[in-house]
């Protein structure tokens, strides 16, 4: 009998923790869409995001900037679900747009595949990205302009650190 519920526990500490999270594919035509008509103002992860997942937050950790009309929202995060977290980061002038979203404990196949398919939104041909330094990051073939994805390891999650700019 023993035996018999060591091995339920253990089923059920696998079906529950023992496997990576799953990470659905983004809805290309969907985000690309929303970007549009969005006028390009938004940005495509919190699409994403939004798509995908709960959001359990408004915007937090808000930083803002005087723009034209005054102050506007420069920077912000937001937390969803399975304990995603997502910042956007495009205060000072000229710096570019950075990013990063963090995902619970990822299969690399599914990341790979996922800032590929991002990139196809993001950049749709105007710059050629491969993998470097042992496929951790994702960036313009030339070092250029364009979008790096960089990805980073945790004990409990994978991060995804982007930046668009010059």
């Amino acid at each position: 009998m023993k035996t018999l519920s060591a091995t339920l526990l253990l089923f059920v500490y696998f079906q529950s923790f023992g496997q990576a999270f799953k990470l659905p594919e983004p809805d290309v035509e969907k985000i690309g869409k929303q970007m549009e008509d969005a006028n390009y103002s938004d940005d495509l992860i919190q699409f994403y995001l939004e798509n995908n997942f709960n959001s359990t937050t408004g915007r937090i950790d808000k930083k803002f900037e005087e723009w034209g009309n005054g102050p506007e929202i420069c920077a912000f995060s937001l937390k969803f679900e399975n304990d995603i977290f997502y910042t956007i980061n495009q205060c000072g002038e000229g710096k570019g747009l950075s990013n990063s979203v963090r995902f619970p404990t990822t299969d690399m196949d599914l990341i790979w595949t996922w800032i590929e398919q991002i990139h196809k939104i993001n950049q749709p041909s105007s710059s050629t990205n491969i993998w470097k330094k042992e496929a951790m990051l994702y960036a313009p073939e030339d070092d250029g302009a364009g979008c790096w994805y960089e990805i980073k390891l945790g004990d409990t999650s994978t991060t995804i650190e982007i930046y668009c700019g010059c």
